[in-house]
């Protein structure tokens, strides 16, 4: 009963960082469609190199969603099943962890470059 009661917790985070995830690409896209309107008001370098930094974060929140997708189905697979006595690899969940804590870092620092640059006078 506790593995089984492990394995549900497993699944269920993983569909919190998922969603947490698909937030993040949700303002991604609208920081991208600010950059439409910051471009003919700011110097264009510092913008660039944010614009790349955003599709670079944009690409690994993909890669680590579409991991993170396929390890929960099989976690409801493990419930489904009664599988749940299964050995399970921790060290890819502590890996998802750090890779999820370093995207929302990395998105959090790109955010304040892009108030910064917003908050001087034109």
């Amino acid at each position: 009963m506790r593995s089984q009661f492990i394995i549900l917790n497993l699944h269920l985070q993983y569909r919190l960082w998922i969603a947490e995830l698909n937030f993040l690409v949700d303002e991604i896209r609208i920081l991208k469609d600010y950059f439409q309107e910051l471009v003919s008001y700011l110097e264009k370098d510092p913008l660039l190199t944010i614009n790349a930094s955003l599709t670079n974060l944009r690409e690994d929140i993909d890669a680590l969603r579409n991991e993170m997708h396929l390890d929960k189905m099989e976690l409801a697979s493990r419930l489904k099943h009664n599988t749940v006595d299964q050995p399970w690899n921790n060290q890819r969940t502590e890996s998802f962890r750090e890779q999820h804590d370093n995207i929302k870092k990395t998105f959090t620092g790109i955010r304040q470059r892009i108030e910064s640059l917003t908050t001087q006078p034109i």
